[in-house]
């Protein structure tokens, strides 16, 4: 029992040095805010931009730093739970209850596209 205890342990801590070895920190959030983020797209190495939410309080945050710094919007809506762009200026995002957003200017701005569903 001592041994596979020990083996885990060393593989754990072998594994979270590869991480830290390969470029990957852990990061503060410089914007307060209390929702979830679910999810995060790069287009290149410094551009990228992260979604979430809580209740009617979503949140599309922006980087052009690779991650230093984040920029925050506020939606007034539902959670939102993925982000794709096909280059540094358009992109979609989608959230519950078939809610759609796109952005062709890196997203300063977004517009509501619709799916045609209201499904969750």
């Amino acid at each position: 029992m001592r041994i596979t205890t020990l083996l885990v342990a060393l593989f754990l801590a072998a594994n979270a040095t590869a991480l830290a070895q390969s470029g990957w920190f852990v990061q503060s959030s410089n914007v307060p805010s209390p929702n979830d983020l679910f999810s995060v797209f790069f287009t290149d190495s410094n551009i990228g931009t992260a979604v979430g939410g809580w209740d009617f309080s979503s949140i599309i945050r922006r980087t052009t730093d690779g991650g230093r710094n984040w920029s925050s919007q506020e939606v007034n809506t539902y959670w939102l739970l993925s982000v794709f762009f096909t280059d540094n200026n358009t992109g979609t995002v989608v959230g519950c209850c078939g809610l759609i957003f796109r952005t062709t200017n890196g997203g300063a701005s977004w517009s509501q596209q619709h799916g045609g569903t209201n499904v969750t």
